[in-house]
């Protein structure tokens, strides 16, 4: 994270304000390389500046402006007049190098800490020793400025990015490590180069919590008879050189993406909404369906029950018949006899009658009303655990079978009137034997078709019974399936929820990075930009020239014969 950072995000961040800079042409460009030398602490003591003045257009006389002392020309014979700060050089149209001394403080300072086997200890003490080394050092950036940043002032820091390094013989080193940086063993030595920031973190407001800008760095080491070369640091204001322009592309690139993740985050919660929507509603539908699955539970039940009475009534209709049908019989066969039976006749048909009139009433408790045919044929119809071929057939046996019943019932109400108007027309004319007769025929041939019906009824009535049992079996374990379906709908709905309020939460946290993290840190990059621009001088420059500098540090080597 801390390398594509450092060697990506910060770039590009800064590239992106100088997209549409246009820079003003200059007729002379003034570069300054800053050497410093520094002691073993890493204190500055002595700073040679060496400038190179580009004579882009050839000009006769250069105006410079310089607070170097001792200054004099390091490749030319070309000659200057001083005034103050102000050189007047007869550059001739040559391009013009000269050097000079300051004590001015360099913009960057240097603190440089070393422990012996984790006890802090002196350079001086620490020269020749064996053990584990570890050299620590804190760059500190005091180039500081106050700049305005969305309305507030706040402390700023010219972006100086620091490469350090040194070199370390493997004869006496061991196990060589660097924060921030990299070792470069070739089998001999090690190079050590790291990378510094200081300053950057303030700069850019962000929390080391999400990134840490180094501002230093640390060597460890297993030492034997402990010695260091100088370390070197170079230092720049400019982060972006114009080989970096192609970082143009990624940049665009990189808010190409952030804008996709805004769309994707808000069609994110968009979705999650409706899936939530959706399973809300589908829960209280669900809810709904399994009351009513209740419902066709209790009402197959209950027909089943009461269809068990109706099957025991018409067994026992069919079984009545066969007495019926029987006596009938013997009613025909005696009827020769009928005028001497008569008076056993009369009582005879008394008895029958009030036994037809007893299976009538008992036919008609069973009988079914056209309501509750409906309600039967509704269940079966909504069974889907019953093909449509059976529960067609089943549908047509109930209805045939109570429409059979029904005739069934008419036929005893037939037989029962016959025999009471034979009864009374035996009592009342006992002479008209052959209309007896005739009645007994009918009779006879009534009860054979009943006979005939209710055995029939009882077939299909059987039949009904299997099939409303069936019935019953799987609409209870339809509505346990429904139970637990609709367990499930509740769990998916509080799921959906929680999916809503997880997507809601990160895309107003996303929302909240993207648009202030990234955008302060837009802000402040294009600060620091405009801070890098405006320093490009160590000493003094003319406003009609360009400048640039960069800075070069080198401390003094620790070594036991050398004395510090």
């Amino acid at each position: 994270m801390k390398k594509f950072f450092m060697k990506k995000v910060i770039p590009i961040m800064l590239l992106t304000t100088l997209i549409s800079y246009t820079a003003p042409v200059f007729a002379v460009t003034k570069d300054e390389t800053v050497y410093t030398k520094l002691n073993v602490k890493g204190e500055q003591y002595k700073t040679i500046v060496s400038t190179e003045l580009k004579n882009e257009n050839n000009l006769e006389k250069i105006v410079d402006l310089t607070n170097l002392l001792n200054i004099e020309n390091t490749s030319g014979d070309e000659t200057f007049s001083k005034d103050g700060d102000t050189l007047i050089w007869d550059a001739k149209g040559n391009d013009i190098y000269y050097q000079g001394e300051t004590e001015a403080k360099l913009p960057i300072e240097l603190e440089i800490k070393y422990k012996l086997n984790g006890e802090e200890i002196s350079a001086k003490d620490i020269e020749g020793k064996s053990g584990k080394v570890t050299i620590k050092l804190e760059y500190k950036n005091n180039d500081e400025h106050i700049v305005n940043v969305n309305g507030r002032s706040e402390k700023m820091y010219t972006p100086f990015l620091l490469v350090s390094g040194t070199i370390l013989r493997n004869s006496n080193n061991k196990n060589i490590e660097v924060t921030n940086g990299k070792v470069i063993n070739d089998g001999t030595k090690s190079i050590i180069i790291g990378i510094a920031l200081p300053g950057l973190q303030e700069s850019l407001g962000v929390s080391k919590d999400t990134i840490n800008i180094p501002s230093g760095m640390e060597i460890n080491m297993n030492a034997i008879d402990f010695e260091l070369d100088s370390i070197i640091t170079f230092a720049t204001p400019k982060l972006l050189d114009e080989e970096d322009s192609n970082l143009t592309a990624e940049m665009k690139e990189l808010s190409s993406k952030i804008s996709l993740i805004r769309e994707a985050t808000e069609k994110l919660k968009t979705g999650a909404d409706t899936l939530k929507n959706g399973t809300e509603d589908y829960s209280q539908k669900s809810e709904l369906f399994n009351g009513k699955m209740e419902e066709l539970q209790n009402g197959v039940g209950y027909i089943n029950n009461q269809y068990t009475t109706l099957d025991t009534g018409i067994n026992t209709v069919n079984n009545s018949t066969s007495l019926i049908q029987n006596g009938a019989e013997q009613i025909y066969n005696g009827v020769q006899e009928l005028p001497s039976m008569l008076g056993e006749l009369v009582t005879g048909l008394d008895t029958a009658s009030t036994t037809l009139r007893g299976i009538e009433d008992t036919q008609e408790k069973i009988l079914l009303s056209e309501t509750e045919i409906n309600a039967i044929v509704t269940a079966i119809s909504n069974d889907t655990t019953i093909d449509a071929t059976t529960k067609t057939a089943l549908i047509t046996k109930i209805k045939t079978q109570n429409a059979t019943l029904q005739k069934t019932n008419e036929g005893i109400i037939g037989v029962a009137t016959g025999i009471e108007t034979a009864k009374d027309t035996i009592t009342a004319n006992n002479q008209k034997i052959s209309s007896l007769i005739d009645g007994v025929t009918q009779i006879y041939n009534g009860t054979s078709e009943l006979s005939k019906g209710t055995a029939n009824l009882a077939k299909g009535s059987n039949k009904v019974k299997e099939g409303l049992n069936t019935l019953n079996s799987s609409t209870v374990a339809l509505k346990s399936a429904d139970d637990a379906l609709t367990q499930g709908a509740k769990t998916i709905s509080a799921g959906a929820s929680e999916l809503y309020e997880g997507i809601e939460t990160f895309n107003n946290e996303i929302n909240k990075y993207l648009n202030g993290a990234i955008n302060q840190v837009a802000i402040r990059a294009e600060k620091l930009v405009m801070l890098s621009e405006e320093y490009n001088n160590f000493t003094k420059i003319n406003e009609q020239s360009k400048g640039k500098v960069k800075f070069i540090m080198m401390t003094d080597s620790l070594k036991k014969e050398e004395e510090q």
